[in-house]
């Protein structure tokens, strides 16, 4: 297992600019990239509609719409920035059909499951916001390195270091949840609780 971890947290990764003796491959690269990028802030600048149908703590809330918001801007930084050159694309995201599929199919159970919870709930979400902004900030801290266009780079570096402080907000919040179930769960179980009900 600790050769696992090891040869894990060896694997590598891109630490400057995509090579430019192959500028086609290279631009067709960055495109998938930010393709990638958009596919994910796009449903994140709308996470907070579930709450039409699904209720959260305040602190949750208020957290969940600051990085919806902040998606929001991100999505809007990347479009207007597509004209800079090297010009990029965002409609592709060069991912084999498989993976594709496979996606599709994760984001569907999760939603279903997302739904369908009952006090699980604000958990079950705090874990799919902490898997998004992790995602997204090691995404735009790539692409920053990868792009050669420094202020798309500028842009993405600033977008990485805010999600990246949202995972950390969002691991936070997640410790209170888990805390304040457990406690709940205490009481449930506890004598005092028992003798309460038969009161």
């Amino acid at each position: 297992m600790l050769c696992l971890f090891i040869t894990a947290s060896c694997a590598p990764v891109l630490k400057g600019p995509l090579d430019s003796d192959r500028p086609e491959a290279a631009v067709r690269t960055l495109d998938h990239g930010y393709g990638l990028l958009v596919a994910v802030l796009q449903p994140e600048s709308s996470a907070t509609l579930i709450f039409g149908v699904k209720h959260a703590s305040k602190g949750t809330e208020a957290l969940v719409r600051r990085i919806s918001n902040a998606a929001a801007n991100g999505l809007r930084a990347v479009q207007d920035l597509q004209v800079l050159a090297p010009p990029i694309k965002t409609t592709a995201q060069g991912l084999p059909l498989i993976e594709v599929s496979v996606r599709n199919h994760i984001m569907n159970t999760q939603a279903a499951t997302l739904l369908l919870a009952g006090e699980s709930f604000e958990t079950e979400f705090l874990v799919t916001q902490q898997k998004a902004c992790n995602y997204i900030s090691a995404l735009a801290s790539t692409l920053a390195k990868a792009d050669s266009n420094e202020k798309r780079s500028a842009v993405l570096n600033s977008l990485a270091a805010e999600f990246s402080a949202f995972d950390a907000e969002v691991l936070a919040r997640l410790c209170v949840c888990q805390s304040s179930a457990s406690k709940l769960e205490s009481y449930r179980t506890s004598p005092e609780a028992a003798s309460s009900v038969s009161e």
